[in-house]
C-alpha cells in the first residue's frame, strides 16, 4: 500500500497521498507495539494468577497490569483516530455517545 501511495504522490503531486503514507506507516508501527505490549500483558497476567496471596495478587494487578492495560488502551485510542469511519467493526465513540 505504501508503494502505491508513493506512486500516486509522484504522479499526481498530491500532498494528501504523502499524508496517507505517513498514516499507514504510523498504524503499522503502532500495530507492532500493540502486539508486543499485548504479549507482555498476557505474560504478566499469567504470572499474577500464580500468586497465592490475595493482597499481593491485587497489588500486582493494581500497580502493574492496570498500567499495561492503560498503555495499550491509549495507543489503540490514538490509532482509532487514523482509521476511516465505517472501517471499524464497531461504532465510534461519538456514535455511541450521540447516535445510539
Amino acid at each position: 500500500m505504501i508503494k502505491m501511495a508513493e506512486h500516486k504522490a509522484d504522479f499526481l503531486g498530491v500532498d494528501s497521498i504523502r499524508e496517507e503514507k505517513g498514516n499507514i506507516e504510523y498504524l503499522s508501527e503502532s500495530y507492532e507495539k500493540l502486539v508486543g505490549e499485548t504479549v507482555v500483558l498476557n505474560d504478566e497476567t499469567d504470572d499474577a494468577e500464580e500468586i497465592k496471596d490475595g493482597l499481593e495478587k491485587a497489588k500486582r494487578y493494581h500497580f502493574e497490569i492496570l498500567n499495561l492495560m492503560n498503555e495499550i488502551r491509549e495507543l489503540a485510542d490514538d490509532c482509532e483516530a487514523y482509521i476511516p469511519k465505517g472501517k471499524l467493526p464497531y461504532p465510534s465513540y461519538s456514535d455511541i455517545l450521540y447516535y445510539i
